[in-house]
């Protein structure tokens, strides 16, 4: 799909969208929140060039990834927030946040629900000051909201994965396993991430006025420690649970390993009689005995059933 660009302004202490395309040239003097969604990001970077705007950080619009603090470019201010991507809750994705003069820039995935103009309510004479700390309680609210979901979902992953080890092992794929160790490892890293950048927002430098919205701000903040308490706790089981399959597989090839020990211990023995009579000497009474082939057989047996008898006693098959 193309980038998709929506307009907002303040009116009435609300954030109203406008319906015709506002210019960039125009932005600040209409314009209160600019909202691109897009999928591409060298699409955002591209446009961000044509229209001359963020001139030295446009790599931090295509590439998020590799810019995750926040930097003073100029007059604007950057933040890349990591998220969940929306149809795989344990890959990252990115919200850009432009703090502009007067404006404020969103670029996030097409798919995002976070981020809905109409949740974000006004409660001061100051309204960009005020759109802006609604802004940022609201997306954070959403993105903590975010984190507990999929962390129950990931709990739930791996409870699936635990009984499925005590129920069906044999059924279960290593790599399966290997990617669930890995999918939650992602998943803290991702929630961990959240509550840095959410750390060095709140602890910017703001007008004495608005204290108290930043100690709300910074108290909603503090739920992350709990969720990441919990994403510690799901990197432990699933750590414990890989380790649980490894010693499962173990035990099965510590069972194949025996039983060809057995067999091995079992037919030395016999190899060693069978090569004794099957040597060409002259003088060996027994091949002339009218019983020597019944004898040796029954040789065999007695060895081969006690040799059984002592590894079946010895707990060897169990």
């Amino acid at each position: 799909m193309d980038m998709q660009i929506s307009y907002f302004k303040i009116s009435d202490k609300s954030i109203v969208p406008i319906k015709e395309e506002v210019p960039p040239n125009e932005w600040k003097e209409k314009v209160t929140w600019v909202d691109i969604r897009t999928d591409n990001r060298t699409e955002a970077a591209a446009f961000f060039k044509k229209n001359n705007l963020l001139k030295k950080g446009r790599d931090y619009i295509e590439h998020p990834d590799t810019h995750t603090h926040p930097k003073t470019l100029g007059d604007n201010r950057v933040f890349n927030i990591v998220i969940s991507n929306h149809e795989d809750i344990y890959q990252p994705d990115y919200i850009t946040v432009i703090l502009a003069e007067k404006v404020l820039i969103t670029v996030s995935p097409e798919s995002s629900e976070l981020i809905n103009y109409k949740s974000i309510e006004l409660s001061s004479s100051n309204e960009h000051t005020a759109f802006l700390f609604s802004f940022f309680y609201r997306l954070i609210a959403d993105i903590l909201a975010q984190g507990r979901v999929n962390s129950s979902i990931a709990r739930n992953r791996i409870h699936k994965s635990e009984n499925a080890i005590d129920t069906t092992p044999e059924k279960i794929q290593p790599s399966k396993i290997m990617r669930i160790k890995r999918d939650i490892s992602q998943l803290a890293d991702i929630i961990e991430d959240q509550y840095v950048i959410f750390g060095i927002l709140s602890s910017l430098s703001v007008n004495q006025d608005y204290l108290d919205n930043i100690e709300k701000i910074m108290e909603l903040i503090k739920g992350f420690a709990p969720l990441n308490v919990t994403m510690a706790r799901l990197e432990e089981k699933a750590e414990s649970t890989h380790v649980q399959y490894m010693l499962i597989q173990q035990e099965k090839s510590a069972r194949k390993i025996n039983l060809l020990t057995i067999i091995q211990a079992v037919f030395v023995p016999l190899t060693f009689i069978a090569g004794v009579y099957g040597m060409n000497f002259l003088n060996m009474p027994e091949l002339k005995s009218d019983y020597g082939y019944f004898l040796t057989w029954g040789i065999f047996v007695l060895i081969a059933g006690a040799l059984l008898s002592f590894f079946y006693k010895n707990g060897w098959f169990d």
